[in-house]
This record gives C-alpha cells, structure tokens and sequence, in this order.
C-alpha cells in the first residue's frame, strides 16, 4: 500500500514490493499472480488514508467503485437524518450528496496541505475535532450576512427560521 500510495501503481515494480515485504518477488507472484493481482487485493483492504487518496488520484474501476460505495452510504445516511428531521430534506439529493461527499474527501486528497496552512493534520483525533467544529459551524450557521437595512438592529437582519424565530 505504501509503495502504490507514494508513487503510484504503474511506478512501482514487483522486485520493489518483495523487497519492501522482506519476501521474494516470485513468492509475490506465487500469492497473487501478477501485480495487477496484488493491486486488486490492496484495493479491497484499502485502509490507509494515503492509498485511498493515491487510488482516488490514480482514477480507475476501483476508483469508482470506492467513490460509489462512498456516495452511496452517505445518500443512505443523509436519508436516514432527514427521516429522523435533523436535516432538511435536499432540493437534488444527488448533487447535495456529491458536495458533502467531495467536502469530506477533501480531507484525504488534500491532508498535506491542510496540514500546512493550518499547522494541523486534519486527519489527527485534535485535528478531525478542530475540523468537524469548522464545519458544524458552517453548515448550522452559514458564512453569509445579511445586507444591513437602514434603521434594523443587527439582531434583526437574519431571515426567520423554520420555527418562526430569529
């Protein structure tokens, strides 16, 4: 996984991965038939969050099918808490779907440089804490003002909720 994270499938040969595994290049062969083979089995465990990103990157059959299972639980989950009334039900399901879903997998295609220009790893139990808070932030309260109309308090500029209230 490390190697096919670094540099990518194609790069990487099987005398390298034998080396990498302590295990001969034909005992890898032996246990997965070709290359293509070990990528197979490395897609199905994909677990280590710069392989997915290497794999989402990479693009692919795999790819996309990670990428579908993905949309599809989250649709499944977004549906189970607009039924449960903690989100409001979405104009296009679908395309809502893809925002969040590419909103969180930001994390993973872009950890480094998050990391960077935070000074956090996104990704880290403080991180992922720091991140959720953001992003609960904005997703219950918006980013947006309302323009100021002359002789309103501030208190007053937000349109009503779905309650009634301000």
């Amino acid at each position: 996984m490390r190697l096919f994270a670094e540099r990518g499938t194609a790069a990487v040969t099987v005398r390298e991965i034998a080396a990498a595994a302590g295990v001969s290049p034909s005992l890898v062969m032996h246990h997965y038939g070709s290359k293509d083979g070990l990528k197979d089995a490395v897609d199905r465990r994909a677990a280590m969050v710069d392989y997915v990103r290497r794999l989402l990157l990479d693009g692919g059959e795999a790819a996309d099918a990670l990428f579908t299972k993905l949309f599809d639980a989250t649709v499944a989950g977004m549906r189970s808490l607009a039924e449960a009334g903690v989100v409001r039900p979405a104009q296009d399901e679908r395309i809502r779907t893809a925002f969040l879903l590419a909103n969180d997998l930001s994390l993973v295609l872009l950890r480094r440089q998050i990391a960077r220009v935070t000074g956090t790893d996104p990704l880290t139990r403080d991180g992922l804490a720091s991140w959720t808070a953001a992003v609960m932030d904005v997703y219950t309260s918006g980013i947006f003002t309302m323009p100021a109309v002359p002789g309103t308090p501030a208190s007053d500029q937000r349109p009503p909720g779905k309650d009634g209230n301000r």
